[in-house]
């Protein structure tokens, strides 16, 4: 099969940073081949709705600088939640944006991903998931519990501080992104509204892969990662093998609660250096030599899932594909793809 007759194909979770930062650049390269891409806004500083004229200023400022790059795709922007937030600046903001492409709102934990540190509160978060929950915004979670073992974040998040959020979301359409292990797939499954991402480095790698490459002395995964495979360092992180061989197969299931995204975050060279200060975001490039390069499926089944997981990401979102352009796959895998196929696939045949 050619694999450039893909067709309408988007990106529902990628990462642009912010006007005037190098890696923005990378992150606008790869994404003009797509038909659509999410933007998730999690910018160095927080968004100041408090002066509505200013934040759409700054917004459309930014949205100036990606579609400068001959951008081929259609940009869909998902502002960040942020602790100095108020529930009623959230409704008016949310009343002075219907020109805008934003779709929904991204929360994260505070302090467990790029840029996070401006994050609410659980309590806070309640307070304007009300809000947006009698709007026709859409909700990301990034799900991990900071008081939580490094390996475990995910996990306690579903089970402590989920409940507490989802008690506001009332029938919202809500995604968890970059779902990494088994609890959080089932939450997903048993709630209405709730949908997910599965991401290629989820699917495609686990600790104990990386860990038949370098043995690992470190307790903590995370700057085992950050030290000897700062390339595959994100959050949350890669998956022990019985999560990621769970994340595989729901992925190849074609299940309709899946929606595609790639959580495509590139960072400077010099913020991906080995060691502590390594930053968390994985750039493997273009998605569909990134799924195949993890799945280890035939091209034929990789190119259906992702005509499958864009249509119900459009449904998901309400977004009309029939008049984007279509997909063109990059010419071939980058060298971090084939780093994880080679390491996937010598541990699957040991």
């Amino acid at each position: 099969m050619n694999v450039l007759s893909l067709g309408k194909v988007g990106n529902f979770h990628g990462h642009f940073r912010e006007p005037g930062m190098l890696e923005f650049k990378g992150a606008v390269e790869e994404a003009v081949n797509y038909s659509l891409v999410i933007n998730m806004m999690n910018w160095k500083e927080e968004l100041d709705i408090s002066d509505i004229g200013a934040a759409r200023i700054k917004i459309k400022t930014f949205l100036t600088e990606v579609l400068k790059t001959e951008s081929r795709c259609n940009v869909f922007l998902m502002p960040v939640l942020g602790k100095n937030m108020k529930p009623e600046q959230l409704q008016t903001f949310l009343q002075n944006i219907n020109d805008l492409p934003i779709i929904g709102f991204k929360l994260f934990p505070p302090g467990q991903s790029t840029n996070s540190g401006y994050a609410p509160s659980t309590e806070q978060a309640g307070e304007l998931i009300d809000v947006l929950s009698k709007s026709n915004m859409t909700l990301a979670y990034h799900l991990e519990d900071p008081n939580a073992s490094v390996e475990d974040k995910e996990r306690s998040a579903v089970e402590n501080i989920l409940p507490q959020l989802e008690k506001h979301a009332g029938d919202m359409r809500r995604t968890i992104e970059h779902v990494s292990t088994e609890e959080t797939l089932k939450y997903v499954f048993a709630h209405p509204n709730m949908y997910c991402t599965i991401t290629p480095q989820h699917i495609g790698l686990s600790l104990e892969m990386l860990e038949s490459v370098k043995p690992r002395q470190e307790d903590d995964a995370a700057l085992y990662l950050q030290r000897h495979f700062p390339g595959f360092y994100c959050k949350p992180l890669i998956p022990s093998e019985k999560n990621r061989r769970i994340l595989l197969d729901t992925w190849l299931s074609g299940i309709d609660k899946i929606i595609l995204g790639t959580d495509s975050a590139p960072h400077e060279t010099s913020k991906k250096l080995p060691g502590p200060g390594a930053a968390a975001g994985i750039d493997l490039g273009d998605l569909y030599w990134s799924y195949l390069a993890a799945s280890g499926a035939s091209p034929e089944k990789v190119i259906g899932l992702i005509r499958l997981y864009t249509k119900n990401g459009a449904e998901f979102y309400n977004i009309d594909l029939s008049g984007m352009k279509d997909y063109v796959p990059a010419p071939g895998m980058t060298d971090l793809q084939k780093k994880m196929m080679g390491i996937r696939e010598a541990y699957l045949e040991r």
